[in-house]
């Protein structure tokens, strides 16, 4: 049976592109990708919804990514950072759309940062650090609790 016949098949069977390319590491990535690209040209419409719909799913779900109520925290580090920008924007008495604009950041992902949800690069660890004021070891240490002295 000749390569291409074989990809065919598995495209048939439901595996992934992934899952074809571990069956094949002497192929490149590129190599097996246009196999399965053939092989789904190939398909007719009914065949590639039999397919997709016998498929595991996929860790984003279809239609788009996990709505952050459903996500869980990366790490208390996570966390940690977003306490951190949470407190110095409502410091500065700002809504979250006003801090990103004005920071120039994705409200969106600005929030997914605030609770925790989204793992920042290097490159936006130095930038929030910079819009805090602050260096990339302090955004990473643990949280100065507040002690409040009662009046005497």
């Amino acid at each position: 049976m000749s390569t291409a016949a074989a990809i065919t098949n598995y495209v048939r069977a439901g595996l992934t592109p992934a899952q074809i390319r571990a069956a094949y590491p002497a192929l490149s990535p590129n190599t097996v990708s246009s196999y399965v690209k053939a092989a789904r040209r190939g398909l007719t419409p009914e065949e590639r919804a039999e397919i997709d719909a016998r498929r595991q799913p996929a860790i984003t779900p279809p239609g788009g990514q996990v709505p952050f109520a459903q996500r869980d925290v990366l790490s208390p580090e996570h966390r940690r950072i977003g306490i951190k920008l949470a407190r110095a924007r409502e410091a500065d008495g700002l809504a979250l759309t006003e801090f990103a604009r004005r920071h120039g950041l994705n409200r969106v992902r600005l929030s997914g940062l605030e609770q925790g949800l989204i793992d920042p690069s290097l490159t936006e660890l130095a930038r929030l650090a910079e819009i805090l004021g602050t260096t990339v070891p302090d955004l990473l240490a643990p949280i100065r609790p507040v002690i409040r002295l009662a009046a005497r």
